[in-house]
């Protein structure tokens, strides 16, 4: 579902799973403990409000789904808006450079 303001996809809803969202901050530390290949499903797991063991028993067809939907949500695309419109304060300020290179040479050839 898009954020309201953003417009970035907060959570999405897979079949017979649930909510997939982000993991949060507690989650995140749990998940940095994790060794090994369980590493990958505890990230998915956590996504699903799930433990472990309980994503590992569902069904190959669900598992790819919850990735599927995880890998949207973690997308470059799904960032929003942009921080600086491109003809906003970072083009500003590349003219204001030049403008400086420019007065500096006129100075120098005097």
């Amino acid at each position: 579902m898009p954020d309201q303001h953003t417009g970035v996809i907060t959570e999405i809803e897979v079949e017979h799973v649930g909510m997939i969202r982000l993991p949060n901050m507690w989650q995140w530390a749990r998940i940095k403990r994790v060794r090994g290949l369980n590493r990958e499903f505890a990230q998915l797991a956590a996504a699903c409000s799930m433990t472990i063991q309980q994503f590992k028993q569902l069904p190959l067809e669900k598992r790819q789904e919850v990735w599927a939907a995880y890998l949207s949500l973690t997308s470059p695309t799904n960032v929003g808006r942009s921080a600086a419109p491109e003809n906003g304060p970072a083009s500003s300020k590349r003219a204001s450079t030049e403008a400086t290179r420019k007065r500096s040479r006129s100075a120098a050839s005097c």
